[in-house]
């Protein structure tokens, strides 16, 4: 079921901030449908309580911030070599990189390198894309198509 229908993305913000603990206070919140109070209002209580009584180093890791917007440049030159490794290969370019690894690559030095292949890139990926994707970071790799004569 998609989560939207469940609960709107635009409440869960102020749930996380507010950690309201009656539902009273919950349906305060700005887009909370009444619906969703009346059928899982008692239960996202009690989830919120159970979450705070966790002691911190259960709670999940922090998220990393966002690369910055001149990584965007970079990461579609990576992209660009995925894409051109898969037309190689002859399979759909989200087959051979996904957005996850390459930007755990982009951030293992980004700005200035060195650069270190992420552990989620293995196996075919790694031969195959490893050091191409390295190269590009240097600038040594050519991205698109290899010419055939």
């Amino acid at each position: 079921m998609p989560r939207n229908r469940i609960l709107k993305e635009s409440s869960l913000w102020p749930l996380a901030r507010y950690q309201p603990d009656n539902l009273t206070a919950m349906a305060k919140i700005e887009d909370m449908h009444p619906r969703t109070l009346r059928q899982d209002g008692e239960a996202l209580i009690e989830l919120i309580r159970a979450a705070a009584s966790q002691p911190r180093e259960q709670w999940p890791q922090v998220l990393p911030d966002p690369l910055p917007i001149e990584a965007s440049g970079i990461l579609k030159r990576l992209r660009a070599v995925g894409q051109a490794e898969a037309a190689e290969l002859g399979i759909a370019p989200e087959l051979a990189t996904r957005k996850k690894t390459l930007e755990a690559l982009l951030r293992s030095g980004f700005p200035d390198g060195p650069y270190h292949l992420p552990d989620s890139l293995r196996g075919w990926r790694r031969e195959r894309l490893g050091q191409k994707l390295l190269d590009a970071l240097d600038g040594r790799q050519p991205v698109g198509p290899k010419e055939t004569a």
